[in-house]
């Protein structure tokens, strides 16, 4: 049984700090020069945590699997559109092939009609390949392709 608990305040920044190392390894399949990364992480990092701070309106949770942490969410709505957008999402290795993504993606969605948004938007690198596999069962489709990313949607 999985279940999100959020992500105390004072775990936030260091959870930012490994979420935005993440995003700077993620981009390295694309293709991009190191400049080029840095620079998307520092934009990024701008736009997603002005102040240092979470955005308002989103949220990060520690993914639990009885009641031990697995892997962790961040959601929130979409800077570009009307989507509920998942930011990040990682499942640790001893905890993948056992459906926990695919829960985590099944609550998202459940998350994103609380909220009122008609559709989850979210964007994996080609280059992870099971990911993408999983978003594509539960019935995401790609909408845009750029560097070897993919922002895929689904309308719920």
């Amino acid at each position: 049984m999985i279940a999100l608990r959020p992500i105390p305040a004072e775990r936030l920044g260091d959870w930012q700090r490994r979420s935005l190392a993440a995003y700077a390894d993620g981009l390295r399949s694309s293709g991009l020069g190191a400049g080029e990364i840095g620079q998307h992480v520092v934009d990024s990092a701008q736009l997603l945590f002005p102040n240092g701070r979470l955005r308002a309106g989103h949220e990060v949770f520690d993914v639990l699997v009885d009641d031990e942490v697995c892997g962790y969410l961040w959601v929130g709505p979409s800077l570009w559109g009307d989507d509920f957008y998942v930011y990040d999402v990682a499942v640790d290795e001893h905890a993948r092939g056992r459906g926990v993504g695919r829960a985590v993606m099944e609550t998202v969605e459940e998350m994103a009609r609380e909220r009122g948004h008609r559709s989850v938007g979210l964007t994996v690198t080609d280059a992870n390949v099971a990911a993408r596999g999983m978003y594509e069962l539960l019935g995401y489709v790609e909408v845009e392709a750029v560097q070897g990313r993919g922002f895929l949607r689904k309308v719920l």
